[in-house]
């Protein structure tokens, strides 16, 4: 019985070594590394965009406006000269581009973008300037995605509606003209005279471009929509269609005369453009025509009064000196 006890031992210590040895047990396997103390990171020194020094760039104040950003009654010719938000740490100028600061027409992404340009001036004046006036009445929103100096993004949206086109200014009009919401732009009935003034008048860049025969191009209807545009009212009858007057100033400081076959109203088009020998002062629509005030150069307050019809036949402009010819 006890050779029997001592025989099952034996057989189980042999099973258990070999076990181990299976297991990698029994000193077989190699010793666990030594895990190594990490040691703190001390945070950095750094110069934050207000001019502060801080203990790393999170401790850093965040980049905001100086003062609130909601625009109201915006006059469609302040964006035109530029229009400035100042911001209580630098921004990188790298950052401060026209792909990262754009001004739409509408809603950011799904209305028009409006061509202009983002500068910055001492770190933290940015200023959007657009090319053209923006639209009378009309909603705008100016979207800012720049970074600050130490690369962190400044997020800023405004938006705002601009102020509606005014047609009883008598400055501008002997007597108060008729808003179209069509042309979305004043129009002076028969017998309103109407003023050229050169600082509203005058094209801001070359995308309008007027061509007999074609109608006219979303472009020139936000010319229109602007006040550049000058429309007087007529009754000349061309082809069986309705015309309007248009004058403006171009870029190159001429101006130019244009009439316009108005038989469909929200796609006029140019019957004939006459590029005038000198500067526009006044127009007034007339049943036949257009009587125009031009100035006479040289000699400062006097003026030459020409009375300009239509050829229907010839398809040509009519010009009459009536006055300092």
């Amino acid at each position: 019985m006890k050779t029997t006890n001592v025989t099952k031992l034996a057989v189980l210590m042999a099973a258990i070594a070999i076990t181990l040895t299976g297991c990698g047990g029994g000193g077989g396997g190699s010793a666990p590394a030594p895990i190594t103390p990490t040691t703190p990171t001390t945070p950095t020194s750094v110069k934050c965009p207000d001019g502060s020094t801080a203990l790393g760039t999170a401790n850093c104040p965040t980049v905001t406006p100086n003062a609130p950003t909601a625009l109201s009654a915006v006059t469609p010719r302040l964006f035109k000269q530029g229009v400035t938000i100042q911001f209580n740490g630098a921004l990188d100028p790298n950052s401060v581009t026209n792909v990262n600061v754009v001004l739409w027409k509408g809603t950011i992404n799904t209305g028009t973008k409006v061509a202009g340009t983002a500068s910055l001036a001492n770190g933290k004046e940015l200023t959007y300037a657009a090319v053209q006036f923006l639209a009378n009445g009309s909603s705008y929103t100016l979207d800012i995605n720049v970074n600050d100096t130490i690369g962190r993004p400044v997020h800023l949206t405004i938006p705002f509606t601009t102020t509606a086109m005014v047609c009883a200014d008598n400055a501008i009009w002997s007597n108060p003209a008729n808003f179209s919401s069509i042309y979305q732009d004043c129009v002076a009935d028969i017998g309103v005279r109407t003023l050229v003034n050169p600082a509203f008048n005058t094209s801001q860049d070359d995308t309008c471009i007027v061509t007999v025969g074609v109608p006219l191009a979303s472009a020139c209807k936000a010319y229109m929509a602007n006040g550049t545009m000058m429309l007087a009212n007529t009754s000349i009858v061309a082809n069986g269609h309705s015309t309007m007057w248009m004058a403006y100033i171009g870029t190159d400081g001429k101006s130019v005369l244009v009439l316009l076959d108005v038989n469909n109203m929200s796609n006029p088009v140019p019957l004939g453009v006459k590029t005038l020998s000198a500067p526009l002062i006044s127009l007034i629509g007339n049943p036949t025509g257009v009587n125009i005030d031009t100035n006479v150069s040289g000699i400062p307050g006097v003026l030459t009064k020409t009375q300009v019809t239509w050829n229907a036949s010839s398809s040509t402009f009519v010009p009459t000196c009536e006055l300092n010819c």
